[in-house]
């Protein structure tokens, strides 16, 4: 679009989703959205016209701006970001809060015992906290200690209803929306290091072979005396020199989770893979995306050690309110796949291994698993996991007397009765479970509301979707940082290193290209290629950046070496991948709403 263009302007807006025709906008601020992410609502089709008609309604800002970027991924999503309603803000608490007589009087004081959390690093809403300790009688205590959040999450209130609707915190790369106000998630809630804080504790005695003597579940004070990163809780956990009492704690914690994991694997629970990425790097200018470098998440047995204990925890919440209340608990299943969900990748594995996954049951499923190994590339298991889970059906929250009870199991983690508890801070669905543990201990009762199967069955309705939208916004984040990462690293628009890559899909017409290094895939259309690998097949895939045509938009275009035919387009990923502005007539001066005004530098 030629600069100085006056009047109205007829303009046609190609959205992101490819599925979604161009809409045709007549506009007299052309020029003014030239490096704009915009929103456009259509008004009308006319009969015989080949797009739409609509009209522009917001202005997202610059295209390349961090929080622009954002706010596209969270619309895109239909995830609730504008800021809490003063109606929420009231609920909170005034003034400076502490711990009142009352509530000491009413709780289980364990602010003396050795209480720490473990968390990724940098971790703010700190939902979780342990401690174990050896008793008089050579048992072994442990705590599990949960963000008390409906002490101040009261029921039907503004805040509640907001919490209600979120159901979840969502997390960006560089970003968290919360489900509650930043007062409650990072400070009165948060279990942090040597505050006073309100937990909803369960405590087990376990004699020396691990069996549970006796239990507790109540409302506790505790004060954590560590916030620990996972890293340096392995590193004390693996110090054999480390005899203070954090160490000794985590070092039972250890012991006992690695008993529960052997007995969750011989009971079937599946041990899956997936493909986790961390940025770093600082902005430009304080407003543009610069992913300086990305890194596969890094993992230690200390994570495992968390999990264990978490899903520990959860089951028995789950079994101690449904035996309480059989008609209204909040729980999660996991349904078995779906017939023939293995048919297709146990072709492939079969050809290539002579052998299949079982999906009979999760244990035939994990030991299978475990059997499905190449000699020759150490990736292919963790590829084979990865592709599992794609063949598996979505874990859903559900009410319990919507289905039979022998239908409440969970699949992926082999247990007959599963729910959240753990996670207040973040999910709704743990608010529930809260409330609904308080009132089978008998401190409270139960609300009319979660008497009403109706109304519950709607709620867990919202929760699965919410949920399912966190999850998509968190993946299409890491995809926008990958695309920047690796524009950053191309040099002026230059080759990326040749990368490993696997064909993960075949459609009639394309196949799907995984590319492990950086968890992008790419779909190649077959008629490209000079011969089609086989599902599996590992393959050289290049990749670099280029430009689309007419309206210059930003992709990485990916090509199998070797295997192309000569003048092939390859397979894309828009970098860029948001919506852009071709004007009416003048096609090849196309307004570009694709590429950052700046280009991302390394550090």
């Amino acid at each position: 679009m030629p600069k100085g263009v006056s009047g109205n302007v007829s303009l046609l807006f190609q959205p992101k989703d490819n599925r979604i025709p161009r809409i045709r906008l007549t506009t007299r601020h052309a020029e003014d959205l030239s490096d704009k992410r915009i929103v456009v609502v259509v008004d009308d089709w006319p009969l015989f016209s080949s797009y739409p008609v609509g009209h522009y309604v917001e202005v997202l800002g610059t295209i390349g701006d961090r929080d622009t970027e954002a706010t596209v991924i969270l619309l895109e999503n239909d995830i609730p970001h504008y800021d809490f309603s003063e109606a929420v803000y009231d609920c909170l608490p005034k003034g400076e809060w502490r711990v009142t007589e009352d509530e000491v009087q009413k709780r289980l004081d364990l602010r003396d015992l050795c209480v720490v959390s473990v968390d990724p690093l940098g971790c703010r809403d700190i939902d979780d906290a342990l401690h174990c300790r050896r008793l008089t009688n050579n048992h072994l205590e442990v705590g599990v200690h949960i963000a008390d959040v409906t002490h101040f999450l009261k029921e039907d209130t503004p805040m509640d209803v907001e919490a209600e609707k979120r159901s979840t915190s969502v997390y960006l790369v560089d970003r968290r929306i919360n489900m509650l106000p930043q007062l409650l998630t990072e400070n009165l809630c948060s279990l942090v290091e040597a505050e006073d804080r309100y937990a909803f504790s369960i405590l087990w005695e376990f004699d020396e072979h691990y069996n549970v003597v006796r239990d507790w579940y109540g409302k506790t004070i505790i004060r954590s005396q560590g916030a620990l990163y996972y890293g340096d809780a392995q590193k004390m956990i693996d110090n054999p020199d480390d005899t203070s009492n954090i160490a000794v704690s985590l070092k039972h914690l250890m012991k006992i989770s690695k008993h529960f994991k052997e007995q969750r694997e011989r009971n079937g629970a599946l041990f899956l893979a997936s493909q986790e990425f961390k940025f770093t790097g600082k902005d430009v200018d304080n407003s543009h995306l610069n992913a300086t470098d990305m890194q596969v998440y890094q993992t230690f047995e200390a994570n495992s050690m968390i999990e264990e204990w978490m899903l520990y925890a959860n089951v028995a919440a789950a079994q101690k309110v449904y035996d309480a209340y059989p008609r209204w608990t909040l729980l999660r299943r996991h349904e078995r796949p779906g017939e023939g969900a293995f048919d297709t990748l146990n072709e492939a594995i079969e050809k290539k291994l002579h052998m299949r996954l079982d999906d009979t049951t999760s244990l035939s499923l994990n030991q299978s698993l475990n059997q499905c190994v190449d000699p020759a590339d150490p990736y292919f298991n963790t590829l084979i996991r990865i592709l599992t889970t794609r063949c598996l059906r979505q874990a859903q929250y559900f009410c319990s007397s919507d289905i039979p009870k022998e239908e409440f199991y969970h699949f992926g983690l082999a247990m007959p009765i599963y729910t959240h508890f753990t996670s207040p801070i973040r999910r709704f669905a743990d608010v529930i479970v809260h409330r609904q543990l308080a009132a089978a201990i008998g401190i409270s009762s139960v609300s009319e509301k979660q008497m009403d199967t109706a109304k519950m069955e709607a709620v867990s309705d919202n929760i699965n979707y919410r949920h399912e939208q966190a999850q998509r916004a968190g993946r299409d984040s890491q995809n926008l940082f990958t695309g920047f990462y690796l524009r950053g690293r191309s040099a002026d628009g230059g080759s990326i290193p040749d990368e490993s890559g696997y064909v993960v899909r075949l459609s009639e017409t394309h196949i799907f290209v995984l590319v492990p290094k950086y968890g992008q895939e790419s779909k190649i259309a077959k008629e490209d290629l000079q011969v089609v690998p086989d599902l599996l097949q590992q393959v050289t895939v290049q990749i670099e950046f280029k430009r689309s045509g007419d309206v210059m938009r930003t992709k990485l275009v990916f090509t199998l070496k070797g295997m192309m035919k000569e003048g092939s387009v390859g397979g894309t990923l828009d970098v860029d991948e948001e919506a852009v502005l071709l004007p009416r007539e003048e096609r090849n001066d196309a307004i570009t709403m694709d590429e950052p005004a700046k280009k991302p530098k390394t550090e």
